[in-house]
């Protein structure tokens, strides 16, 4: 038992299974710590029916499109900061909240391109037009970027139409 060849051994098998102790208890506390941190999480309710031509309206409607109207809210723990939301097939989703008191002109809700912070809790309303065709495909995605924003850490949130509203205008595709 006096070879110094086997006190080395033993030295360094220590010292390596008391390293690779403390690694793995430092990386079970970051995916448990990574795991318990709050973040934003989304709800969403969507409502769809087929456009008609309305010939009192000056716009004209194309045959086959499906207007769509929702609401999102924060779920989650967490705020969601550069919140957007669109359609994964390129539709413009615009985004909007309701104002509190009407304006002189009549104006009900703030439209808004994307925004900044929204709370837990936090609602919003959004609204946008698609192919019928591209329905049954298509989803409505939520975007954005998780605390803390300096990483830059983007998340999404996606809804299936074709799950919420399987088919839009049933009543109207029935009679044809």
């Amino acid at each position: 038992m006096s070879d110094p060849g086997i006190w080395t051994a033993v030295g360094a098998t220590a010292a390596t299974t008391s390293a690779l102790t403390g690694l793995t208890v430092h990386v079970i506390n970051k995916v448990a710590e990574a795991r318990a941190r709050p973040e934003a999480d989304w709800i969403v309710q969507l409502w769809a029916w087929i456009l008609e031509d309305d010939p009192n309206s000056p716009e004209i409607v194309p045959p086959d499109m499906v207007s769509f109207r929702g609401e999102a809210m924060n779920c989650g723990d967490a705020k969601g900061f550069s919140v957007v939301v669109e359609a994964s097939d390129g539709t413009r989703v615009l985004m909007s909240t309701p104002l509190a008191n009407a304006t002189p002109f009549g104006i009900t809700a703030a439209y808004h391109e994307a925004f900044a912070v929204l709370e837990p809790g936090a609602k919003f309303n959004f609204t946008g037009r698609m192919r019928k065709s591209d329905w049954s495909e298509a989803s409505i995605v939520i975007n954005w970027i998780t605390s803390p924003t300096r990483l830059k850490k983007h998340l999404t949130h996606e809804t299936k139409c074709s799950k919420q509203v399987p088919n839009p205008g049933g009543l109207y595709d029935d009679a044809e």
